[in-house]
């Protein structure tokens, strides 16, 4: 009986350990929502899809042809000055570029690649 009373304490105590990390300490702020960048590639290649502020690219990911994908900014790196969306074919080609943009944490830019190779984009707050 001792030794079953001794496992489920241990058991117990495992558990309650593992569950107490998972609190955040009170008053922390969350982290700030990323922008969420929606993309719909029209065109028969596939592209990889940056943000970029002056001076700083980071790469996004990639979208396969005929396809839709969403792709986040971290907050911090969308909030550090103009940010643009850009494409570009995976191995090269031309860019496509939204123009500068100011983005909030939780912002949505919804960007159109056409069959005809050229970019449109709009903005939806969080």
């Amino acid at each position: 009986m001792l030794r079953g009373t001794s496992v489920l304490l241990s058991a117990l105590l495992v558990v309650s350990t593992a569950c107490a990390h998972h609190h955040t300490a009170e008053g922390a702020t969350p982290a700030p929502a990323p922008v969420r960048v929606e993309v719909t590639n029209n065109h028969t290649m596939q592209l990889d899809v940056w943000a970029v502020i002056p001076s700083v690219s980071r790469r996004l990911g990639t979208i396969a042809p005929g396809a839709e994908k969403t792709f986040l900014v971290p907050a911090d790196f969308a909030q550090s000055g103009q940010v643009q969306i850009q494409v570009q074919g995976v191995g090269g080609g031309d860019p496509l570029s939204t123009s500068d943009l100011t983005l909030l944490p939780g912002d949505v830019v919804h960007v159109m690649i056409t069959a005809q190779y050229e970019l449109t984009f709009t903005i939806s707050g969080s």
